[in-house]
């Protein structure tokens, strides 16, 4: 019979095993889209591991959630790390391309190591875009993330043939060229207000457009507004009146206070009709009252009514 630490160390044994085939599977599964080749999977020392950078040191385009994390470091802690990391060798060490999340919540959870997917001979555009398309597939992507990335492809890609650059964007990341360019002018907005466009106080997809075309004084008018009033949504209506106002009235100041009369300017009324079916079947009656204002028939019904009954008590 064998002895316990020769079973222990059979199992073991099935066990990485049984790791290197599921690795094998996954591997076939996290197919290289730039590329077209799959690479198998490894476990990395985590601190050999560090978050992307662009070329020129900026930090990856999408902000780390650390709600996220916290969800997925439960998850770890049960099941642990299920979808590897894509990584670049980068000198000495690895680039994360895909996977930051996952990377933050692996630490949070005290992980050594952490499986990854190695990516090589990969050029800077390329690396950044894996990170682009591996986050705007994602329901938490602000308006403003995603617009950074379609610009600086945009940018890389060069406009000599905008059409064709379109439509890769369009094929790559699942949007029409229309929606875009609406990313794109989300970016000709002012400081102030992208973030209300994130923070769905100003609604995204149809607007971004008409405000980009008025100046950042007046956009940060736009902001004063809706700051000075708490505002938790400045609907369309209220966008497409004051940028009217603006296109209409381009020598004149635009201020908070004008900006409030525009959005709360009172409904014209519906001019009164003269004639309702009492007025008109008076008229039709009396030829000689056609010519009569609706207050002149108005007194002499009342008269009459009141002749009526005056009658009636006697």
């Amino acid at each position: 019979m064998c002895s316990l630490l020769e079973r222990r160390s059979q199992h073991q044994e099935n066990m990485q095993s049984e790791a290197e085939n599921i690795n094998h599977e996954l591997a076939a599964e996290y197919l290289n889209q730039w590329q077209g080749t799959a690479q198998r999977i490894v476990e990395l020392d985590i601190n050999s591991i560090k978050p992307y950078r662009t070329p020129e040191g900026k930090e990856q385009p999408y902000k780390i959630r650390q709600s996220k994390v916290e969800r997925l470091a439960i998850s770890i802690r049960d099941l642990g790390v299920l979808q590897p990391v894509i990584v670049r060798r980068k000198e000495s060490e690895y680039e994360i391309l895909a996977g930051h999340h996952r990377y933050y919540a692996a630490r949070l959870c005290g992980l050594t190591t952490i499986p990854c997917q190695i990516k090589d001979n990969i050029d800077d555009f390329t690396a950044y875009m894996i990170v682009a398309e591996s986050n705007t597939r994602t329901d938490d992507v602000l308006p403003s993330e995603n617009a950074e990335i379609f610009k600086t492809y945009m940018d890389k890609r060069g406009m000599d043939n905008e059409t064709a650059t379109l439509n890769e964007i369009s094929e790559k990341f699942g949007v029409s060229n229309t929606t875009v360019y609406r990313y794109v002018h989300l970016l000709k907005l002012s400081a102030r207000l992208i973030p209300m466009v994130d923070n769905k106080v100003i609604p995204f997809g149809r607007y971004e457009m008409l405000l980009a075309h008025l100046s950042e004084e007046q956009q940060n008018i736009i902001a004063d507004y809706i700051e000075m009033y708490d505002l938790r949504t400045f609907p369309g209506k209220y966008i497409n009146a004051v940028c009217a106002y603006c296109d209409e009235n381009a020598d004149e100041e635009l201020t908070v206070d004008k900006v409030y009369d525009i959005c709360h300017k009172p409904k014209a009324k519906k001019a009164e009709q003269v004639s309702t079916s009492i007025y008109t079947k008076i008229s039709t009656m009396f030829p000689s009252l056609e010519s009569s204002s609706q207050d002149d028939m108005d007194d002499l019904i009342v008269k009459l009514l009141a002749e009526h009954f005056a009658a009636e008590e006697n």
